[in-house]
Formats: structure tokens, C-alpha cells, sequence
């Protein structure tokens, strides 16, 4: 039997970017999207971020203080509500 050994800090670190990075992908235009916490929400904001800037339109819910001002200094745009503009 072959021991298992846990994943380096480095390792697991990279393997919740991937994990994240994967999951922006996924978003489309005119998603309302509902921002977590934690660090994996965290790597998945940064991504989210690069991407609005490459002029994806999204709306973003927060679900933390924490979440909220990242997302606000990442130029993430945020609604309070998932009723936005055009929706019912």
C-alpha cells in the first residue's frame, strides 16, 4: 500500500487557485453571481476581477464585509439585490 501524504501548503494553495480560476470561467454575461468567503472565494474574486476588466458584465452579491470591500477595491460590481435591471 502506498502512504498517503497531505498536500503541501503550496500545493493545496495552487490547487484552489486552478479550482477558481476554473470556476470564473463559467460565468457569462449578465450573471448575478453570489460571492462567498474564504480563501478559495477569495483566489475566485481575483479572477473574476481580471475578467470584468476585460469587460465582462456581471452583478455581485456578497455574502461578507470582507468579501464586499475586496470585491469594491477589485472594481467588482456589487447589487444588494438579485432583482437588477431587466430581471423579475
Amino acid at each position: 500500500m502506498i502512504p498517503m501524504t497531505a498536500p503541501s501548503e503550496a500545493e493545496r494553495e495552487r490547487q484552489k487557485r486552478a479550482a477558481a480560476a476554473r470556476a470564473v470561467e463559467e460565468v457569462a454575461d449578465g450573471m448575478v453571481l453570489g460571492l462567498g468567503s474564504g480563501s478559495t472565494a477569495e483566489f475566485a474574486l481575483e479572477s473574476l476581477a481580471r475578467r470584468v476588466a476585460q469587460g465582462l458584465r456581471i452583478a455581485a452579491i456578497p455574502t461578507s464585509e470582507r468579501t464586499e470591500a475586496l470585491a469594491r477595491h477589485l472594481g467588482v460590481p456589487l447589487t444588494s439585490s438579485p432583482n437588477i435591471a431587466g430581471s423579475t
